[in-house]
């Protein structure tokens, strides 16, 4: 309900990606991949076992209020603290730059 699976399927998508195209052998690949996404995993699940009760619709009104809450959250001052936490596991995982070097002529 708060978007990490879907942040979770592109991260690891992209890890898995740049880890097959980079290492030498499908074990080392999995290997790191695993070790780069599992603190983020972790917390992703963490988090949805953990608060977002609210989140799962129980009416059309509920709906309306939380659609509208999550819209103007963002713009009331000291609002965006509220994400906070969402922002803290996005800084958990990280990007390396898969790009193949290229040697000068």
């Amino acid at each position: 309900m708060a978007g990490n699976g879907t942040s979770m399927a592109l991260a690891g998508a992209y890890l898995l990606a740049g880890e097959l195209a980079t290492a030498p052998d499908h074990v080392i690949e999995f290997r790191r991949y695993e070790e780069r996404m599992r603190e983020y995993v972790d917390k992703c699940q963490k988090f949805a076992f953990g608060g977002m009760d609210g989140l799962p619709p129980k009416s059309r009104m509920f709906i309306r209020m939380r659609d509208l809450t999550l819209r103007i959250v963002p713009h009331v001052p000291g609002g965006t603290k509220i994400f906070g936490d969402l922002q803290k596991i996005a800084n958990t995982v990280t990007f390396p730059d898969y790009r193949p070097v290229r040697n000068s002529p």
